[in-house]
């Protein structure tokens, strides 16, 4: 795995970060976007990003030189975007939240744990851990 530096700005504290195997198959620069963009909680503007990663000299050359890479991880889901065009890390427990919850009943259940198929895209919630939507625990 590789090792590096980049200094970060959204916690004004350097990190430094191991490439997991999803950063493997990225360009350095996606790599460098992605290791920014993960300590900050808040949308971050792609001038900002393409200043703070880029450095003074690329910025100076192409403000917008962050874009397309800012683009290219938002179509493969590892940054998240707001209506102003700004982006931030979506981290990884976002994407388990954001699975189907299908309550069943005790009879389908048993069906379907009993098939041996795998259901990783839908979450089967047991009797016991159904709950309604807007219930009160």
């Amino acid at each position: 795995m590789a090792r590096f530096m980049i200094r970060s700005y959204c916690g004004n504290r350097q990190t430094s970060g191991i490439l997991g195997p999803q950063l493997a198959v990225m360009d350095p620069e996606e790599k460098q976007i992605v290791d920014y963009l993960r300590p900050c909680k808040e949308f971050v503007s792609p001038k900002v990003i393409g200043r703070q990663v880029g450095g003074k000299k690329r910025f100076a050359e192409d403000p917008n030189w962050a874009k397309p890479f800012l683009l290219r991880l938002f179509d493969q889901g590892l940054l998240e975007g707001n209506a102003m065009g700004h982006f931030r890390y979506k981290s990884p427990d976002d994407k388990r939240r954001s699975r189907k919850r299908i309550p069943l009943a005790p009879n389908i259940l048993a069906i379907l744990k009993a098939s041996g198929k795998s259901f990783e895209q839908s979450e089967i919630l047991d009797d016991d851990s159904a709950e309604e939507p807007g219930a009160a625990s």
